[in-house]
């Protein structure tokens, strides 16, 4: 039996900001020189991973075995190619959504594969709306390992029955689910057939939870029937709920957002 919802924990790249095409695109450019022609396909599904073991797992499937000096200089150069595009926009609605889950009094955490330096700059004093950062630089092994999302609830001091990932790559989701969350997946970078894992697929993050309303949303609905929620998503006018004892399966509740206006 699941607790009320306490926190957030979200994924950077592809789920709060728009990063991963330039991502992609930096790959490419990085691994030109080496007869390597890196499609955006195999970034995204790779998301989460360290730079050094995307690039090392890429050029083995396009049947290049590269030299760890060789790993380390296309790590760095990604880095700056990466870093050269400057600053990359939220998606619309991030700012207020996140807004609106502080003044609710849910916690917020963000847990990616990303370098402390891009985050810092693509959030800049947005950072301060987290309770909890994960990156790269902080654990050991990244996804699809839970480290991340086992620390990211040890630095918010709750259990994992208690908080939602939001999440948009099959690394991610394995990661979260292995830590004990429930995984709310986007389709911003992965097809849904992609995204299996996950207990509840949707479009984008304005799904995950109203841009309007979310105060009422998270002290009424989901602590009113606390300890049966798995997770609340907005999708078509309806409000889709996962019920803990009946693994997967989701109710449409229709008439709910009128309610929440």
């Amino acid at each position: 039996m699941r607790r009320p919802l306490k926190a957030l924990v979200l994924d950077a790249d592809g789920v709060l900001v728009r990063s991963m095409e330039r991502n992609a695109e930096a790959y490419r450019k990085a691994l030109a020189p080496y007869g390597i022609e890196v499609n955006e396909a195999e970034v995204f599904e790779n998301e989460g991973r360290r730079s050094r073991d995307l690039i090392d797992l890429v050029a083995r499937a396009h049947g290049r075995v590269l030299a760890p000096n060789e790993l380390d200089e296309l790590t760095i150069q990604h880095q700056r190619i990466f870093v050269s595009f400057g600053r990359m926009p939220l998606y619309a609605g991030v700012e207020s959504l996140l807004r609106s889950l502080r003044r609710a009094g849910v916690k917020l955490a963000l847990v990616t594969g990303n370098w402390r330096e891009n985050v810092t700059r693509n959030f800049g004093d947005l950072t301060a709306l987290f309770d909890a950062t994960v990156t790269a630089e902080d654990v050991a092994m990244t996804k699809p390992d839970p480290e991340p999302y086992r620390t990211a609830l040890a630095k918010l001091g709750l259990p994992a029955d208690s908080v939602v990932a939001v999440e948009n790559a099959p690394l991610g989701i394995r990661s979260a689910k292995g830590a004990g969350l429930v995984v709310i997946a986007i389709t911003s970078t992965n097809p849904a057939g992609r995204l299996t894992e996950a207990d509840a697929v949707v479009a984008g993050l304005s799904n995950v939870l109203p841009a309007r309303g979310t105060d009422q949303l998270v002290n009424g609905i989901v602590h009113i029937i606390a300890g049966r929620i798995n997770y609340c998503i907005v999708e078509e006018n309806s409000l889709l709920c996962g019920i803990s004892d009946m693994g997967n399966v989701t109710y449409r509740i229709k008439g709910v957002l009128q309610f929440l206006k």
